[in-house]
């Protein structure tokens, strides 16, 4: 077989978008994906004159399920992306309490991408991640 990874968009508002990723993983680690790209969502205000698109998000909170031996890593998408956050096992993160996880990368593309670790030969292994995220721009 071949590693298997999806996106899920559970919802793309004019202010918030949640997105479930996932994989199997019995071939390889993830060596890069999008997760989500602002520029491909719905406007931030899709009924005015402006519509504007998102630039960027900022994460509120991560709901993740990784089998043990994996790891996920979240980046900021830049030219030198910046590490979000390495997930294991089992967890909720949630950082609405400080104003959410901002994209601090120089030039960022406001694409959220993650890589795996922990894959080795003759293993399957599997996460699932849920993002809620803010739209900036």
């Amino acid at each position: 077989m071949a590693n298997s990874t999806t996106v899920q968009i559970l919802e793309d508002g004019a202010a918030r978008t949640v997105v479930k990723f996932e994989g199997v993983l019995d071939t390889s680690d993830v060596s890069s994906m999008t997760v989500v790209d602002p520029s491909v969502q719905a406007s931030v205000d899709p009924t005015g004159s402006n519509y504007l698109k998102a630039t960027k998000y900022r994460i509120d909170k991560i709901i993740h399920n990784i089998e043990d031996g994996l790891s996920v890593n979240l980046f900021w998408d830049a030219a030198t992306p910046v590490r979000v956050e390495e997930l294991t096992g089992r967890g909720k993160g949630d950082y609405r309490d400080f104003g959410g996880l901002q994209n601090n990368a120089t030039s960022p593309s406001g694409k959220i991408t993650a890589t795996t670790q922990g894959w080795s030969t003759g293993a399957i292994l599997s996460f699932s991640v849920i993002l809620y995220l803010t739209k900036q721009y």
